[in-house]
């Protein structure tokens, strides 16, 4: 089955507590990228297991570019 490639703008509790979790476990899904501007919401993201390091963007141009979503 191909997954579709989800890149998620914002990293925000709504974001970090519902769209990113839904996304990744989705099993249709595949969460490659979130972008935010706050560092610390995306540590955050990191540490609940939602996505790792290599998953998190500062900026969306990069992030867009880097996972083709």
């Amino acid at each position: 089955m191909t997954r579709l490639r989800v890149a998620i703008c914002g990293c925000g509790r709504r974001s970090r507590t519902v769209w990113q979790r839904h996304v990744r476990d989705f099993e249709g899904l595949a969460l490659v990228g979130v972008q935010d501007i706050s560092p610390e919401s995306l540590d955050q993201a990191v540490a609940l297991g939602n996505i790792i390091p290599d998953q998190r963007y500062l900026e969306l141009d990069k992030m867009l570019a880097k996972t083709q979503p």
